[in-house]
């Protein structure tokens, strides 16, 4: 029988060697420090947005509002709607531009831009 333990840090190792970065909750503030109900670093995240997007803070914060308004019942649905926001970004509806912003949670096209990370359950 195996343990989960084993099966988590199995993962944790073979992400690793793709090049993720080991978030050690011991070392890192954010996990340390988090609220239970808190499940984005919201630091970190916007430091990306404003890597990958070229859009005023109060856009790339009112797409973080976006990905922590996803409610609903079913756990396959949220997860669905977030990976749509993944792969195609978040519309933000703003009427200061003619075309409304186009939030990239993810850089594509210069995968150095993101940030990829790996740590246990938390």
């Amino acid at each position: 029988m195996v343990n989960e333990n084993v099966v988590e840090e199995s993962i944790i190792s073979l992400l690793q060697g793709q090049g993720y970065d080991f978030a050690d909750p011991s070392n890192d503030g954010w996990i340390a420090n988090r609220k239970l109900d808190e499940f984005i670093n919201e630091d970190l995240l916007m430091e990306c947005l404003q890597r990958i997007n070229h859009c005023p803070a109060d856009i790339l914060q009112e797409a973080i509002k976006e990905i922590e308004r996803i409610d609903n019942p079913s756990l396959f649905e949220r997860n669905y709607r977030f990976h749509q926001m993944l792969i195609d970004g978040i519309t933000i509806e703003s009427k200061e531009y003619a075309v409304n912003p186009l939030v990239r949670l993810i850089d594509f096209k210069n995968p150095e831009n993101n940030v990829f990370q790996v740590t246990h359950q938390i």
